[in-house]
């Protein structure tokens, strides 16, 4: 809950209007050239711990030229409420958002600008330190130094509201200001958003009996017709409270998840802290990630989530106070959960879709990952596994394959240096290096395209059609033209086609007149008009139409004997 300047709650109580400021650079535009106003906050978008969302500001303004708005323009957005019986009967103003102009439109039928603007949380997307530049020597670091250091980078300061447990953060190598405060968040059980006093601010998880009050208060708060009572978080000790009435149009009721039972931290790769298991029945372990989790880290946030049971709900059009905040806790027809996101609509009544948001989440009774968020969507946490789907520093990308829900040996990773895949047995089946520009692959290569390798090694190679020698042409660069051919062909060989491998200039289907074939039945060689062909005893020489046949009995030409063994000379003996 922001803090309210003298007269707020006395006119809120009264037949009032809320009036804005848009303030861009020197400029103030007031409700003479506000067209709408349309806020998205949240602190997730589903029920967790570590995340880091930032809101969105969409403004519309008429008579405003684009030129009068510097690219990346800071916008600060301001409220104050006015009687509308005497306006003279006015509030201070309080801040409602500091925003930076990330797109724009004007429409030309109109002249209305858009401006579509963030919030500081996108600043976060930034490594927090330089390898180059700081000594890690000078680490580790409280939470509270990092906190305000990531806050001055991102242009901010740190709510005083927020509390850290003084954990010690260890040297955060190349990892950005946001998935650090992601896990500090984890550290501390709670989420990070920017508030509308433009501060980071860690709004805790879990509600404490100590914000709801005693019983009486509870079931007084729980009054019927849509009316409700928002609290803001209070101090440790629990003072402060202040409340507020609005008016819902429509509730939904999401349903209640079963208690938070334990904690399981995720901190590299696949390695975890885990808390003690109490004695909670029926609930479930709450799974996240944090670099530098520890024993006690699980211990300590256990302590704060456990027993916990969320309670999703949405409450559509609530005339809400415009001094409440992302993280304040409503109780409403049996529902007591904090404000999870909120939809606010900047006009005369201040109206907003407010909601703890569910999803299909919320029935898991055992474990839910949590993971840190980029603007209000979701990003994959890195060293959590997502049915056999993980990232990690260390490996990249890895998928496994599951059988019957359980994981095997067979899988594939993929990362900066190289891929690699094993099958269910755990050998490696592929490995591609690619620093060494080295491809090992041990299986069967089945390549229905085009296969290019100046060098192709191998015990077997198999190809269902033909290996084509190609170079390019010499008269006509840049085209290429088949060189020779290697494939399977028939011979002839009593009678029969005899399957066998041909070797030629020209395919068989373009004629091929030249060529080599091997076949089962012998070796052929043809050329036009003349052709030698080897079979079992057998030495066959034609050309010109003449056949001379060479076989163990002799020699014969076109079928008549011309010599056998006996005409046949001995070698010879050598003289001395």
């Amino acid at each position: 809950m922001l803090t309210k300047p003298t007269g707020w709650d006395r006119i809120f109580a009264l037949p009032h209007r809320v009036e804005y400021y848009v303030i861009i650079g020197e400029r103030m535009y007031t409700d003479e050239q506000i067209v709408s106003l349309q806020v998205e906050r949240a602190l997730f978008d589903r029920p967790g711990i570590g995340n880091t969302a930032a809101a969105q500001l969409t403004v519309s303004l008429l008579g405003v030229d684009t030129a009068d708005v510097p690219r990346m323009a800071r916008l600060d957005i301001r409220c104050r409420l006015v009687s509308i019986d005497n306006p003279l009967d006015a509030t201070e103003t309080v801040a409602k958002g500091t925003y930076w102009v990330d797109t724009r439109e004007t429409d030309q039928d109109t002249g209305v600008l858009t401006l579509n603007c963030f919030d500081a949380m996108l600043k976060a997307e930034q490594r927090l330190v330089d390898p180059d530049d700081e000594d890690a020597d000078e680490w580790p670091k409280t939470e509270s130094a990092v906190a305000a250091l990531i806050a001055q980078r991102m242009g901010v300061t740190v709510d005083p509201r927020t509390v850290l447990r003084g954990y010690s953060v260890p040297y955060p190598t190349d990892w950005t200001c946001r998935e650090i405060l992601g896990s500090m968040a984890v550290a501390n059980a709670g989420n990070w958003m920017i508030t509308d006093y433009n501060q980071l601010m860690l709004v805790p998880y879990a509600v404490p009996m100590a914000v709801l009050g005693s019983e009486d208060d509870a079931a007084g708060a729980l009054t019927a017709n849509g009316d409700m009572i928002l609290l803001p978080s209070l101090n440790p000790d629990g003072s402060r409270r202040m409340n507020l009435t609005a008016d819902v149009a429509e509730l939904l009721d999401g349903g209640r998840t079963a208690p938070i039972e334990n904690v399981r931290i995720y901190y590299d790769d696949d390695l975890l802290q885990v808390a003690p298991i109490p004695e909670v029945e029926g609930g479930y372990t709450l799974e996240v990630f944090c670099y530098y989790a520890t024993g006690q880290m699980a211990e300590d946030v256990l302590e704060d989530v456990s027993g916990f049971a969320y309670h999703a709900f949405r409450a559509e059009t609530a005339l809400i106070d415009p001094c409440a905040e992302l993280g304040d806790v409503v109780l409403l027809e049996g529902i007591a959960n904090r404000i999870g996101t909120m939809s606010i609509t900047m006009d005369d009544l201040y109206t907003a879709d407010i909601s703890a948001p569910g999803g299909e989440e919320v029935d898991h009774e055992y474990h839910y990952e949590a993971p840190i968020e980029r603007d209000v969507s979701r990003r994959v946490r890195v060293g959590t596994s997502y049915e056999g789907v993980s990232i990690t520093r260390k490996n990249g990308i890895t998928v496994t394959h599951y059988e019957r829900g359980e994981p095997t040996q067979a899988g594939v990773t993929l990362n900066s240096h190289g891929m690699g895949a094993t099958d269910q047995a755990g050998n490696t089946k592929l490995d591609f290096d690619f620093a060494e520009g080295q491809f090992d692959f041990n299986g069967y290569l089945n390549a229905t395209g085009r296969l290019e390798s100046p060098e192709i090694y191998g015990d077997e190679i198999y190809a269902d059609a033909a290996f084509i020698a190609r170079q390019e042409d010499p008269d006509d660069p840049g085209t290429m033209i088949n060189m020779g051919y290697m494939g399977p062909g028939y011979g002839y060989a009593e009678g029969t086609d005899t399957p066998g491998v041909i070797l030629s200039h020209d395919s068989p289907d373009q004629g091929a007149t030249i060529y080599v074939i091997v076949t089962s039945a012998g070796v052929r060689m043809q050329a036009p008009n003349a052709s030698v062909y080897v079979y079992a005893g057998h030495a066959v020489l034609s050309a010109g139409g003449n056949v001379i046949d060479v076989s163990a009995s002799g020699a014969t030409l076109n079928g008549s004997q011309i010599a056998t063994l006996d005409d046949i000379p001995d070698e010879p003996t050598p003289t001395p």
